[in-house]
Order: C-alpha cells, then structure tokens, then sequence
C-alpha cells in the first residue's frame, strides 16, 4: 500500500504543473470578458490570488522534485491544502464577480467553472482526496450562486430549473468519472505492485538458489537466463552462457533435447550427459517446467548433479553380484530364515554342512535342526531379542544322518520393507572346540606349574602385552587371578617409571636377541622390593621375535642382609664412638679407627690382648661392682667409667657394653662401644659454673641464690632458728656509669663485692643479682644487735672512697632486712619484702638500712598503683602545663615564664611534679614526657606568635637521661627551624649536677642546642659541688640561684653575701642572673639592691593554667585578650 500511495501522490504532481499554467491562462481570459462587467478592484484581487496558489504550489512542486524521500502523508496533506485553496479561488469568482446585466458574460462564466470541474475530474483523480478538495468547494460555491439568483428572482423560472438540473447532474457526472478513473487507477497500480512484486520474488528465487538454473526458449533450445550457481557448475561466464544453446551443453541435437524436454514435463526428471567448460563430462538429473515470464513463455530447468550417485549405484550392482557369488559359493554356511525360523535361503555350504538338499531344507524351520529348541520354544520371540549389532553363540546342529556337530553362529536382525529377517552365518567349530578341549587341558597343566613355582613368570608379545603370568606375579601387583592382567601392558599395570624401565629393557632383549640378568628394584602390593630379574627374547622357527619371556625372585631379605652387613661394616668403621669386640674370656677380637683414636693403640697392638689393659686405677669400684652383675643378669650394662690411655692418659668415657649369644644361650661375644666425654666434662663443668655464678663478681648468681634460699628454708624449719635476708641496691650507680662508662662501673662492682663480704662469717651466702643489686642470707640468727653492727659496717666498707683510674669515687648503699620467717614463709615473699626495705632505706637518702614492716608493704602497692597510673597519664592526655611568669626586676616587666608540668590525676587531682619526676626517671619514661613537654611549648609559642604577633619566652626543664641522647639536639633545633620561631624563644634548665656526669659529651650538646637558636640556664645553682667549674668550660646564658639560698637572704646575712658573689661573678663572665622562689617583697628589695636581673615566685604569680597566664601575659603587653 505504501508504494500504491507514492505512486498516486507521483502521478497527481506530475500533471499538476500543467494543469497550474492551464488556470493562470484561464484565469486571464476570464478576466478580460469580466473587465468592463464587475468590479476591477475586486477582479485585480481574484487574479492576485489565483496568481499567489499558483506560485505557491509550483514552489511546493519544486520542493516535491527536490525532496522525494519526505514521508507520503505529508505531500498528501500538501496537496490537499493546494486543492483546497484552489478550489476556494475558483468558487469565489462566481460568487463575488458574477456579471449582472450581462447574459453573455454570465453564459461565460458559467462555462470558464463547468470547464474547471471537468478539467480537475481529468487531471487530478489520481489522488481522489485531492479531487475531493478542489471540486468540493468549487461546486458548493458555484451552487450558492445560483440559489442566490433565484431567491432575487432575476432568472426566469424555467431557465432556473433548467440550470440547476444540468448544473447537478453535470456535478454528479464528473465526481463518478473521477471517482471511477481513480479505481481504475488504483487497480492498476496495484496490478504493477503485485508484479513488479512476482518479479522481484522470482529474481530472488532464481538468481539466489544455490543449484544450477537455467531458462530456456521451448522452440529454439536457446540459453535465455542462467543464475550463479549455474556459472559456477558449468564453468562458464553468464553471458557465455546466454550465447549458448543447450544441444552444447547436453550433448543432444536440439530436436532430440526438445522431445525428451517435452516428455520429461509430464515425468518426474530427465536423465542427461553434461558436458563442462573443462571438457568434462557429468551425469545430471534434469527437473524441468514451464513458466511465463513478461508474457514469453519459457522453460525452466533445474540441474542436479547425480555422477557420484550413478557411481555408487553402479558399485552397488557390482556388489549385490558379488555377494549373491559370496553367498552361494561361502565356506560358511549361510543361511536366511524369516521371523518364524523358518529357512529361506543357504548357502551350498549350509546344505553341505546339515547333509541335506536345497529341495530338502527350504521352508524348515529353525527347531528342526538346532539341538537347543524343542517343540515348546518360541522361535519368534527369540529372534526379536537379537540386539541390532548382531550375536554370536555357539550350539550344536542336528545332522539329516542324526549326528550332532558344533557350531558357531553369528545371527543379526535385519528389517526389509517393514518385514524382520535373520540373516546367520554357521561355522563347523568340532575340530576347534576338540582342539580348545587339549589346549584347556595343556593349559591347566603348565598354569599349575608355573603358579606353584616360587618365582613370577611372564610371556610378552613384541607390543609389550602381557600373554601370560602366573598367580606368583598377579599377587605381587596387586590382585589374585592373573587372567585380570592379560592383555594389559606394563603402563596400564605399574607407575610410568616402571614401566618406562620394564620397557626399556624388553626392547633392548628383542633387538640384541639376548637374556638379560639383572638386580633391580619393584612394586609388591605398592611396596618396594629388591628383585633378580631374568630375561629372554621369544623366537620362533623362522628366527622372527615373537615377544619376550621372564621370571623374577625376591631377593628383598638378601639384600636387606647384604645392606645390613654393608651399614654393620660402615658403622663400625666410621663410627665417631669407639668399638671393641671381646671373646666370651674378655680376648679383643677387633677394634674400630675410633678406638685407635681415642686410646692411641693401634688394632694390632691390643689384638688377642685383655681388655683389662685400658684399666685405670682410679675406677669408681662402686661403679663396677654394678657393672658386671648387670651384665651378667641383663646382658648390657651403660655407664661412665675412666680408663687409660696409651700414654698413661686418665680419660672418662660414656660406655655401652652388650653380650652376643650363642643359639645355645652361651656368651658368644661382648661388645663395647664408648666415647671420650672428658672435654664434655669439662664443659658441662664450666657451663655450671656460669649457669649458678656471676661472672663480673664469682659470687653465686640469682639462679644459684634462688637455690641456696630454698636451702636456708629448709634448714631454718628443720633448727627452728630464724634467718635474714638483705637486699643491698647500690646509690646512684647509674650515674657512675653514665660519668665513667661501664668498664668503670664494674671495676667498681668487683670492688664493692669484695667489701660487703668483709664484715660477713663463712656460713653467710652473698649473691649478686644483676646490675647493681645484692642478697645476703644471714642463717641460724640469734642476735638482732649483732645484725645490725653488720649491716653498719657494711655500709660503712661501701661508703669507702673507690679509686677509678685518676680519679676518687664515692659511692653509698640501701640496704633492707626481712626474717624468715617472721616475715614470710616463702622465698619469693620473703625476697619481696626485703626489696621494700630496701626502697625504705633509699627514701631515706640512702646510705642506710631498714627492716621490713608492714607499712612498707602498703606503701609498695601504693607505690605500685601509682606507677601504673603515671604510665597511661600521657596516653590519656592527663598532663598539663602551668606557666609561671619570671619579671624584669629593674622594669616589672613580664621577661620570660617557665613552663611547669602538672598531673591531673582522675581520682587524686593536681600532682605536682616533685611527686611524679623522680618516679618517672625510675620508669624509664621521663624521656617521653620531656619530650611531649618540648613539643607542647614550642608548639605554643607558634600558636602566641600568630595570635598576638608576639611570644613570651618560655623555659622548661630538661632530665639528664634525656640530656645524654645523642640526637636530642639535632632533633630539637629541627623542629625549632621548622616551626619559624625567632632564636631565644626557648630556654632550656639543666642542672648543674647533670652537666657533671658527662662534661665532654654535655659540652657538645649544649654548643648544639646553642647554635639551634636555644638559651641555657643552670639552674640550682650554689648547691652542687662543682659550680664554678661548670662557669668556666660550659657557655650558659643564665644562672638560675636555688630557692634555698633566695628564702634567707633577707634573714641570713652569710647567703646574702653568697648571692651577691654570685651575682657579681655572673655579671662578670656576661651571664645573667634569675632568682627562683621569691615570696616577699622584702626578698625583692634585697635583690634589687645587690644587681639581681630577674625574679620568679609567688609575689608576682603562682604558677597559671594557660588560659590565665595568656590573660596575665596580655595584660601585661597591653594586648587585647583573645579567646
């Protein structure tokens, strides 16, 4: 339809053109005949507008020529607005330009409006919708007219009926011949469509079709059309092909093609010779009809190529015939029977074979000649129950004479034509099952001989399949009949390694045509086994090699013999432990090299000698009197003993002596074996020695203390006299050994260990303990004032100046008592508790000695909680920092503050440091703390910088621990550079006693610290020893004057004349002085008065959270504060 409607809007443009220049002429005719007769006005504005539809549909034409791929329905709605408005213009010309007055004109007119209808009827029915809206509006309007003139009654009556009437009759005859032409049309559009359609189909069909096709013309034979299979088939091009005729292609006169042609339109195919392009020639079956094509009728030929088929047709002929020649003359008796049994066709074989005649046989049935059946059996259904492939059985064949014959017979079911028959093949097999009968029977007598032989025996052919193998052999891989093996080869039996050998080796005996002995290893049962294996190829009379055969035994218990005595030999020979072989009187029979090696005598020389001759006299005879009854009861016997060298040596030896016997019982041999454990002696002595004693001091160590507690225990319960524990800890050692080094401080433990032994009895235990810390266990105490004479002294010996290198070293010990078992009743109790004393002693000063009490205890488990909790502070974010301002004494102005640390403990609040600090340098963290402390302040004097655009410089303290790492200064002076904090922002105090430990390498790290941009102030200053010292070898910025010196020096005039001194010398060497502690302002006054530049303490300001002290610090500056 889509097509039809195309070619309708094509048809309706193509003939608007003219029909547009037919109106505008017209149009100006009318307009000439009407000029003097209506209004020119109004005539110009008719003409104007039949002038504008028609440009404008010429322009709507040209668009139609440009753009032909626009979708149809809308150039249809195109053209029916162009009819319409044309249609329109027309009809107004009678309506507003109808002549009054003028008959002729009028007559005119009349005829100019019936000529447009005719003329649309004519051009434009070829799409009637078009028609409809041109013709439409032109007749209702010219209709209008004429009723108008006959309301106003300006026509005669008659002349108005008259007019009317043809004018409607006129109407309706041109709307049926334009609807009538437009069917014709559309029928015949569709006629067109539907054959193009057939063609196109027909081409398709024709042109695609994978065989050859050809047309031809029915009178001449001439070639018309060919498609491309037919140009491939023949070989020839397809206008050769069209030039052609078939005569040439068929091998036919033209008049025989045509009249086998027109016979073969009735049949089902033509049978023909095809010549090719090659000059080949094939056999073709020729399906021909007849067709009209552009009303020429022509015949179509389908070609088929049918040379294989003819060839396989005739082959088959050739063998139908020589099977029905196969059939009659096979030496097997051949027979047909249908699906009753009954015989329809054999073989002369067949006859031969059952002694009967062809007449004879044919049309018995099947139970008259096979033993097995009988008169009851149901022949049909048993050969219904033969598969499709066939089946063989054997059974006995009744003979025409009575005898019975074996037979073998191979029956398969076969259909023809919807009908069942057994086409058999029967083979005399009596001289075969006779023969199988004394095979069986020879068999049987060579498998029971070679399956009751000890060995495996085997027969191969040439491919390595297995022919034969007795039960030996089956067992051997796995399984018990070895009938489950023939057959198979050594890769379907044994891992490929195996069986890549056994390969191997069979290949080699059939082509050297040798036997081969061999030693080699197997499977039995999946379990290793050594084998002697023989070999031989099989060869026939001919000389050909028919396989290979051979036996194996298992020689497993032999070699592992053979191994034994191989590995007994080796034992002996490179045993690393001497051997020596005795006779049952104690004769040597032999010894080994390790016995040559480790007694000095060669084999010849003890040879047929007693073995007493190794015999020291320093034996334990305790042990021998053991040894030999032993022996003599159990058969072996190891122990220690010591004997002689050659060379008179005493040496110990770890020895194992076992007796051999005789199948009587009788000692037969003995056997020792020993090694030389004197160096191991020796070690295990020295190793003891380290494992129970210290190896600084020779005093027993913890290990061996633990030991020697448990014995005064034990002996304490059994006399029931107390006994004392003292735990010695030495004062301040660690900073012996952070001054001196470590070689110092153990020369100096040596040292102190032999003056704490002075004033002890021989039966008194010391121990060192590790590090820096000593026991003693005090036994059978009965005199507490002696006791603690003992403990004076000791303390005294150790408070003795120590001689290091050049120098004089002073060194104090804490000492702590617990009784067993006043005190406790167990070691690790009793050990604790005399440790707490000891921590007593040290709270003390030092340099004294306490007994336990219980308080202690509680002290120590408060001492504990309290450590744990100072562990976690800095994780749980529990430290803070307080600012404490130090003021420019001559100005009152803020200078600088310190920045103090404080606990904000979660149960006990504020801990000021002098609780925490020397509890955390014993904890190891004060280095931490210091360190979160130095970020904490540096980070803050950021945060002032960039608030307030100013910083106070803040000081904090600095431990001695921390003060000894040796990348603190790089790592501070760092973090300062990148932070961007002027130099001098921070001050860093150090006590002068610190500086004393180490001055050398304090020297360098405060020159570092230094030239990082930091200050340094000695603080404490006065109460150390060594004061000036550290003014003339270290660069400092500031003294810091202890507040002990700064609280009388308004009371005491002595440290008032000392902080003067100091203040003077300071400003001497260029240092400045700051005075810590200072309460009231008659303190103040003093300092003023004496050169003293800064002071700190409670006059001004306790020390200030940070919120305060930035208030203070603002107020100060007169800055505004920020929150």
């Amino acid at each position: 339809m889509q097509r039809i409607e195309e070619a309708k809007i094509a048809a309706f443009f193509s003939r608007v053109r003219n029909v547009l220049a037919v109106n505008v002429a017209i149009s100006l005719l009318t307009a000439s005949f009407l000029w003097n007769f209506v209004s020119r006005g109004m005539l110009i504005a008719w003409v104007s507008s039949i002038l504008a539809i028609t440009a404008f549909r010429l322009c709507l034409l040209r668009e139609y020529d440009r753009f032909p791929n626009v979708p149809v329905f809308l150039w249809q709605r195109i053209a029916i607005t162009g009819s319409v408005l044309s249609g329109l213009a027309w009809g107004l010309l009678p309506t507003l330009l109808f002549p009054h007055g003028a008959p002729l004109q009028q007559i005119l007119l009349l005829l100019v409006v019936m000529g447009m209808m005719a003329g649309s009827a004519v051009s434009w029915y070829a799409y009637f919708p078009a028609f409809q809206a041109y013709f439409v509006p032109l007749a209702l309007l010219c209709l209008s007219r004429l009723v108008f003139e006959i309301s106003s009654g300006k026509l005669a009556p008659g002349v108005i009926t008259t007019v009317v009437s043809m004018y409607l009759i006129y109407s309706a005859s041109l709307y049926s011949l334009a609807r009538k032409s437009s069917r014709m049309l559309f029928r015949m559009l569709s006629s067109d469509a539907e054959k193009a359609a057939s063609d196109l189909r027909y081409r398709k069909l024709f042109h695609g079709a994978r065989i050859p096709m050809l047309l031809t013309d029915p009178e001449t034979g001439h070639i018309v059309d060919v498609n491309a299979a037919a140009c491939s088939y023949y070989g020839y091009a397809r206008e050769a092909l069209r030039e052609m005729d078939m005569g040439e292609i068929h091998l036919l006169l033209p008049e025989e093609f045509r009249e086998r042609l027109s016979r073969a339109e009735g049949e089902d195919c033509l049978h023909l010779s095809n010549r090719l392009a090659s000059g080949a020639t094939r056999d073709v079956e020729v399906h021909a009809g007849t067709l009209f094509l552009e009303q020429r009728k022509l015949h179509y030929l389908i070609i088929h190529d049918i040379t294989e088929r003819r060839r396989a047709e005739q082959e088959l002929q050739r063998e139908i015939a020589k099977t029905r020649l196969l059939f009659r003359t096979a030496g097997d008796g051949l027979h047909i029977l249908d699906e009753k049994g009954r015989l329809l066709e054999a073989s002369d074989s067949f006859y031969r074979m059952l002694g009967y005649t062809q007449q004879e046989m044919v049309g018995m049935n099947l139970r008259e000649w096979d033993a097995r059946f009988d008169a009851d059996t149901d022949i049909e259904q048993l050969i219904s129950q033969i598969p499709d492939n066939g089946r063989i059985v054997d059974t006995r064949h009744l003979r025409k004479d009575g005898t019975l014959i074996d037979v073998e017979i191979h029956a398969v079911n076969v259909i023809i034509d919807g009908k069942r028959f057994v086409y058999a093949s029967s083979r005399d097999i009596s001289e075969r099952k006779l023969m199988e009968q004394r095979l069986r029977e020879r068999d049987a007598h060579f498998t029971s001989i070679l399956d009751n032989m000890p060995h495996m025996v085997w027969l191969k052919d040439t491919e390595g399949r297995y022919l034969a193998i007795n039960r030996q052999l089956a067992r051997t891989i796995g399984g018990e009949s070895p009938s489950g093996f023939i057959g198979k080869t050594d890769h379907e039996i044994w891992p490929l390694e195996l069986a890549e050998k056994y390969r191997r080796d069979d290949l080699e005996v059939m082509h050297t045509r040798r036997r081969k002995y061999l030693e080699e290893e197997g499977l039995n049962k999946g379990r290793k086994y050594w084998s002697e294996t023989f070999k031989t190829p099989i060869i026939d009379d001919d000389g050909n090699v028919l396989g290979t055969a051979g036996y194996a035994s298992d020689i497993t218990g032999r070699k592992l013999i053979e191994e034994s005595m191989k590995l007994s030999s080796l034992v002996f020979q490179t045993s690393g432990e001497a051997i020596m072989v005795t006779d049952e009187q104690n004769r040597i029979i032999d010894v080994n090299p390790a016995f040559t090696r480790i007694t000095g005598y060669e084999p010849e020389e003890v040879v047929g000698t007693d073995s007493n001759l190794l015999h020291s006299e320093t034996a334990d005879h305790e042990t021998l009197s053991v040894l030999l009854p032993s022996i003599e009861e159990q058969g072996n016997w190891q122990g220690e003993l010591w004997s002689l060298r050659k060379g008179g040596e005493v040496f110990a030896h770890w020895t194992s002596i076992s007796i051999v016997h005789t199948p009587e019982g009788h000692v037969h041999r003995h056997v020792l074996q020993f090694s030389d454990i004197t160096e191991k002696k020796k070690k295990d002595e020295i190793i003891w020695l380290q494992a129970n004693f210290d190896t600084l001091t020779n005093l027993p160590n913890r290990r061996m203390f633990r030991n020697k507690l448990r014995d005064a225990i034990r002996q304490s319960e059994r006399s029931g006299l107390p006994f004392a524990l003292a735990f010695i800890d030495l004062d301040h050692f660690t900073e012996i050994n952070d001054t001196w080094g470590h070689d110092a401080g153990d020369l100096l433990i040596m040292e102190i260990s032999e003056r704490i032994g002075k004033p002890l009895r021989s039966s008194d235990t010391i121990a060192r303990m590790g590090g820096d810390e000593f026991t003693i266990i005090i036994p059978e105490l009965n005199d507490l004032a002696r006791l603690g004479r003992i403990m004076k002294n000791m303390l005294v010996e150790v408070s003795m100046p120590y001689l290091l290198g050049q120098e004089l070293v002073q060194i104090t010990a804490s000492i702590g008592l617990a009784f067993y078992p006043l005190d406790a009743t167990d070691a690790d109790t009793l050990l604790k508790n005399a440790d707490l004393a000891m921590y007593a002693a040290k709270a003390r000063g030092g340099n004294a000695f306490e007994y336990f009490t219980g308080a202690m205890k509680r002290k120590a488990e408060e001492r504990i909680a309290f450590s744990r909790d100072l562990r976690m502070a800095q994780e749980r974010g529990e430290f803070l920092i307080h600012y404490q301002p130090i003021m420019d004494i001559a100005t009152g102005q803020l200078f600088r503050a310190e920045a103090l640390m404080r606990w904000n403990h979660p149960s006990l609040g504020m801990i000021e440091p002098a609780r925490f600090v020397s509890l955390s340098e014993e904890l190891g963290i004060m280095p931490d703390i210091v360190e979160w402390l130095f970020h904490e302040v540096a980070s803050t004097l950021k945060r002032w910088h960039g608030q307030y655009g100013r910083i106070v410089p803040l000081c904090i303290n600095i431990t001695g621990k921390l003060f000894s790492a040796d990348e603190i200064g790089r790592q501070w002076s760092g973090w300062i550079e990148r932070l961007g904090l002027p130099p001098g922002s921070l001050t860093l105090e150090i006590r002068e006693d610190t500086l004393s430990r180490n001055p050398e390498k304090a020297k360098q790290l405060l020159d570092s610290l230094r030239r990082g941009g930091m200050e340094i102030t000695i603080e404490d200053f006065g109460v150390g020893s060594a004061s000036l010292e550290h003014l003339r070898n270290f660069e400092v910025d500031f003294l810091k004057i202890d507040r002990a010196f700064v609280s009388s020096v308004a009371s005491e005039e002595r440290d008032a004349a000392i902080v003067e001194a100091v203040i003077s010398m300071a400003h001497h060497i260029g240092l400045r002085v700051v005075a810590e502690g200072v309460e009231n302002l008659s303190q103040l006054e003093i300092l003023k008065s004496i050169g003293c530049d800064f002071a700190q303490g409670f006059l001004y300001s306790p020390p200030l959270a940070p919120a305060e002290f930035e208030k203070f610090f603002c107020r100060e500056a007169a800055l505004p504060v920020r929150n």
